[in-house]
């Protein structure tokens, strides 16, 4: 064999032998490569699966728990209304505009049902609790407060059946139709317990009403179930005007 013809053999040799080298280091690869993707996944689906358990755990919990804490309001503020020991007589509903529906008061919980989708369905707070007096039917007017009136009302609500826009109203004891102190507004669209809070600043000098306005239902049928409702007033003020000057 000549000299050219063994180097020919060799090169020959040698490019085979990468080709198989190439192809035997692809399949390793691939197939390290598939195992790692199938260890990425099963590990992934471990951690959907765990944070999934801790999900459901956290939101038992908070059925559990959740009619005990508003019993509590805020630092220095005086309740004057909880649903938690509540009946329909404390409250009064008008329906405008053609509504129809009413409101149901059932272990601290009030639902709003509508038969139609027109109009408005106004639900009216009419027992208001302070210290050392009868409950009042009105937030009677308060001259020895400094400044605005701090309200603030808080509940968890969801819709069943449709959606509805909830407007939580704070309304001026002789003031005309449609004229609000302050209001507070919130399409409800799905049915889950969804916190609902509104802070409200208004005039001391003139009583007012609380009141909550279901409109703009979507669906004839539906309704609105409100749970754990509580009105407060802020009482800081009376601490402020007895501080030395």
């Amino acid at each position: 064999m000549t000299l050219a013809e063994v180097l020919q053999s060799s090169i020959f040799s040698g490019f085979v032998s990468g080709i198989l080298v190439s192809v035997a280091n692809h399949l390793l690869t691939r197939k390290k490569t598939t195992a790692e993707i199938e260890k990425l996944r099963a590990e992934a689906e471990l951690t959907r699966a765990q944070a999934k358990q801790i999900t459901d755990k956290l939101s038992n919990l908070s059925d559990k728990v959740g009619y005990k804490l508003p019993d509590a309001g805020h630092e220095n503020e005086s309740i004057l209304y909880t649903s938690d020991d509540t009946d329909r007589f404390d409250f009064r509903v008008e329906r405008i505009d053609k509504a129809e529906g009413d409101l149901s008061v059932k272990d601290g919980i009030l639902s709003i049902s509508r038969a139609n989708a027109l109009g408005t369905l106004q639900i009216w707070l009419e027992n208001y609790q302070y210290p050392n007096r009868a409950p009042q039917k009105t937030m009677p007017k308060d001259e020895n407060i400094s400044g605005d009136r701090k309200l603030r009302a808080s509940c968890e609500i969801k819709t069943v059946g449709g959606e509805h826009t909830i407007v939580l109203v704070i309304k001026g004891e002789k003031s005309a139709p449609g004229v609000h102190m302050a209001e507070k507004r919130q399409r409800i669209t799905n049915n889950e317990w969804t916190p609902l809070e509104a802070y409200f600043r208004v005039p001391p000098s003139q009583s007012c009403n609380f009141r909550i306005d279901d409109r703009d239902v979507s669906a004839p049928g539906s309704s609105v179930q409100i749970r754990r409702l509580v009105l407060a007033e802020r009482t800081s003020y009376a601490f402020a005007s007895s501080a030395p000057a």
